[in-house]
This record gives C-alpha cells, sequence and structure tokens, in this order.
C-alpha cells in the first residue's frame, strides 16, 4: 500500500464512509469491491501500464456519483492523489 499519509488518510475516510452507508445496494457493493481492486492493483503495479487500469477505475467512480455522491467523491480524491504521487 502507498506509504503517502493524505491517501492513507483518504482511504481511512472511504472506510468510514462505507461502513456508515445508510443504504448500499448488492449491485453497489460489487462496484466498491471493483473499486477496491482496482486502487488495490494501482498501488501494486505503479510501474505497469496504468491507462486501462485508470479508465475502469472511473468508469466505477461515474456509475455510483448519483447514488452515493460522497463516496464517489472521495474515490475521486483517491484517484487522482494517486495519479499525482505518480501511481
Amino acid at each position: 500500500m502507498s506509504s503517502d499519509p493524505y491517501i492513507h488518510e483518504l482511504l481511512l475516510q472511504l472506510n468510514h464512509e462505507l461502513k456508515n452507508a445508510d443504504t448500499i445496494s448488492d449491485r453497489d457493493i460489487r462496484i466498491f469491491h471493483r473499486l477496491a481492486e482496482h486502487v488495490q492493483e494501482l498501488i501494486e503495479k505503479p510501474e505497469a501500464d496504468q491507462a486501462p487500469l485508470t479508465a475502469k477505475l472511473e468508469a466505477s467512480i461515474a456509475e455510483i456519483e448519483s447514488s452515493h455522491p460522497t463516496l464517489a467523491a472521495l474515490m475521486e480524491q483517491v484517484a487522482s492523489a494517486l495519479s499525482n504521487t505518480g501511481i
């Protein structure tokens, strides 16, 4: 995992929001799991071609924007922070 304290804090916030979300459908849970997998892969393989994973991450975020705007915003911040660190 990234040692960047900002990214770590964002991931903690995201985890907190997920645990405290009022309602999360099975579909949204699957999307969040995919998002987590994409983020983990970006962190674990920073040297790999990031374009396909970044595109998948952005698509997953777009899927949840209307139903979970706070979670989508946090995921956008995580994606941006990862990008800023070269991941």
